[in-house]
């Protein structure tokens, strides 16, 4: 019932594949990541291109959680991909780290689709292109009433039927991809 999605690990991994239009879905599968209903009978685990990064989404039961968003300009793709399997509203999007490739569509979303919380560091990005967008994403959480939530080393997001939990590496490391959150469902 377990299937483990670890972010940081793929984080070079996405940068490469997703500029040579890499099939996800195979690379998942390898690793032993893979949306299998005797394994997850009441969880779903998808894998969604969101132009140069990718997203996640997780469904347990009838909550749907989202890891990363891409970048910016991709919204519409994913509000899309997201209609297409009656996805209407969102339980928490959580945001890996802060580059672009990782939220820069979440400002978009937050104005499209129901989002209850939104879940990332508090640390400020070093890039100005990386900053533009966590300002945004703050200014327009705050004009939705969405709250936005320090993640916490082994959070947990608890349904009846499965669980998420979130990893916290070193927050404190130079790099941020080296920041980024594993999650696990």
């Amino acid at each position: 019932m377990l299937c483990v999605v670890i972010i940081s690990i793929f984080v070079q991994i996405i940068n490469v594949a997703s500029r040579n239009k890499f099939k996800w879905n195979k690379l998942y599968y390898a690793v032993g990541i893979k949306d299998d209903p005797e394994l997850m009978p009441h969880a779903k685990v998808k894998f969604l291109s969101s132009g140069q990064g990718n997203m996640t989404l997780i469904v347990i039961g009838e909550k749907a959680y989202v890891v990363d968003c891409g970048p910016a300009n991709n919204e519409g793709k994913i509000i899309r991909n997201l209609k297409k399997m009656n996805i209407s509203e969102i339980e928490a999007v959580i945001i890996s780290h802060h580059h672009n490739d990782h939220m820069g569509s979440l400002p978009g979303l937050l104005k499209s689709v129901t989002i209850h919380q939104v879940i990332m560091s508090d640390y400020l990005p070093k890039e100005e292109l990386d900053l533009k967008y966590y300002n945004e994403i703050i200014s327009t959480a705050e004009e939705k009433g969405v709250s936005i939530n320090k993640p916490h080393d082994h959070q947990k997001f608890q349904e009846s039927n499965g669980e998420i939990e979130l990893y916290l590496p070193d927050q404190t490391a130079s790099d941020e991809n080296n920041r980024s959150i594993a999650v696990m469902a």
